[in-house]
């Protein structure tokens, strides 16, 4: 029984590490014009516990669209940029986080 327990507890500790995670993206910046959505990739490549992050680029409109939605608006998409840079490599740049713009356009 004991033994049962002990493999139980490792696998349930195995299974969370491995596991993909939610962050979602967050309101960095807003007013009545313009909203700044913070969105975090994942961890940091070659980490041992880097996990992908599952949130989605709907979750990045949808924290748009609640901050336009103070001012009885609606977000529409205007820019990104690398919050900060992982690395450059020849296919591009790998952002650890990026920031998107929106402009609230009045209803």
């Amino acid at each position: 029984m004991k033994q049962l327990l002990i493999a139980t507890a490792i696998l349930a500790t195995v299974g969370c590490t491995a596991a993909p995670y939610h962050k979602a993206p967050a309101i960095a910046e807003i007013s009545d014009s313009m909203v700044v959505v913070h969105y975090s990739i994942e961890s940091l490549p070659g980490s041992p516990i880097s996990k992908k992050n599952t949130a989605t680029m709907a979750d990045v409109q949808a924290q748009a669209e609640r901050g336009c939605a103070l001012y009885d608006a609606v977000p529409v998409s205007l820019s990104q940029v690398c919050g900060s840079t992982v690395y450059s490599q020849w296919n591009g740049t790998v952002c650890a986080s990026t920031n998107y713009l929106f402009s609230c356009q009045k209803k």
